[in-house]
């Protein structure tokens, strides 16, 4: 009975069930092994951090200018904080964070970030901050921002025959209350924003999905290794704008989501910093 189950056991390792269930095992590592770790070296987060404030700072500062606000010293430091392009929230002179600018901070926070970390970092978790940031740029921010802008020009700025808008067409088919009282027309422009608001989040939920799964497969064909990245909860911080954007349509007048839409270029470094500081398992 011992040598028999021996002699199985020999059989075991040496067919085709063992080598199967040894080739499965290897993938599964792979496949863990592609999920991109984040460092726990502060300089390297230091550095990450840095390289994408800087690259969103110096391109905030090219947007402003862009929109009419000085960039002379003298001038920023004699005026009023409030009046200042970060901070301004006047719905009239503040500056505009749309599908070009968030493109352009993303981008710029990306490059920044993982130069960042690639200079504060080992030369062997290149490759890792390379995957992340492709992650980040395609799958996080051209995709997902490229599907809201393009839905925009489709939805709301796009003239049928008629001379309206899809948006325009739709907003006015929505039901309203006759009352005129304040409470009725809160409830009123609610009411019209919905359409818009499912329009951006069904828009900016395919656009994630969509970008996360185009640079995972582009990501495998240039590292030829099996990439399943899954959506993490700061893939959504490059998106704050949007959410502004639906808020605002609910609340055009309202000052609280202006002031919110200023922490765009903030927001915007996170996912510099995640490129940077992306790691190797091993």
């Amino acid at each position: 009975m011992v040598v028999q189950s021996v002699t199985n056991y020999k059989t075991l390792n040496s067919g085709s069930a063992y080598n199967n269930f040894k080739k499965s095992n290897n993938n599964q590592q792979q496949k863990f092994e592609a999920s991109e770790l984040q460092t726990e070296k502060r300089h390297v987060k230091a550095g990450a951090f840095l390289g994408a404030a800087l690259g969103v700072a110096t391109t905030t500062a090219i947007i402003a200018k862009k929109q009419g606000y000085s960039l002379n010293p003298m001038k920023i430091l004699s005026s009023k904080m409030k009046d200042w392009a970060i901070f301004n929230i006047n719905k009239d002179k503040k500056v505009k964070y749309e599908t070009g600018e968030i493109l352009a901070l993303g981008t710029s926070s990306v490059a920044g970030g993982f130069a960042g970390g690639a200079i504060t970092d080992d030369k062997k978790n290149i490759k890792a901050k390379a995957r992340e940031s492709l992650n980040q740029l395609v799958g996080n921010i051209l995709i997902p921002i490229g599907a809201i802008g393009g839905t925009g020009l489709v939805y709301s700025d796009m003239k049928l025959k008629s001379g309206k808008s899809i948006q325009k067409i739709v907003t006015e088919a929505m039901p309203q209350l006759k009352n005129t009282n304040r409470p009725a027309k809160i409830i009123n422009g609610v009411i019209k924003a919905i359409p818009t608001l499912a329009v951006t989040v069904a828009a900016l939920g395919t656009g994630i999905v969509t970008g996360n799964k185009v640079s995972n497969f582009i990501n495998e064909k240039i590292y030829k290794k099996e990439i399943d990245r899954d959506i993490k909860p700061t893939d959504f911080a490059p998106h704050l704008d949007d959410v502004c954007l639906a808020a605002s349509i609910m609340a055009p007048k309202s000052t609280f989501w202006s002031a919110v839409a200023r922490f765009v270029p903030a927001v915007l470094t996170v996912p510099g910093y995640e490129a940077g500081s992306a790691v190797e398992k091993n």
